[in-house]
């Protein structure tokens, strides 16, 4: 074969290298990001009488899950960094935890005494 017929093929060839190496990569880059589903209940954070200690790994999404009939929000006392949901009753908030530490975590409304959480991220 000629150098004028092999390129099609060497071109045809290279491009569908170049699409399996992208789908690779996108299932690669998705497999590794992890989400940890926190409930939000009616005064309590986790689960009722369960351990409101959550540890996860850097670069994991937490999301925050209303699972109550009243209204609450996930605000940061103390921590590496602060942010705070809006006030809900239904629905998610999430956000991907990027800076290692301990993070204390409570609802504005109903106070840390009656609705609070650690979250520690790690390596």
């Amino acid at each position: 074969m000629t150098m004028r017929k092999l390129a099609p093929i060497l071109l045809i060839l290279a491009a569908s290298v170049a699409v399996t190496s992208t789908v690779a990569t996108a299932r690669t880059s998705t497999a590794k990001s992890t989400t940890r589903t926190v409930k939000v209940g009616d005064d309590y954070f986790v689960g009722d009488g369960k351990a409101r200690t959550v540890t996860v790994k850097r670069n994991t999404r937490v999301r925050w899950k209303w699972a109550g009939n009243s209204a609450h929000d996930v605000t940061v006392r103390k921590g590496p960094v602060k942010f705070r949901s809006p006030v809900k009753s239904s629905g998610t908030y999430s956000r991907k935890m990027t800076r290692i530490g301990t993070y204390r975590i409570y609802c504005s409304i109903h106070g840390a005494a009656a609705q609070s959480m650690t979250l520690k991220v790690v390596r």
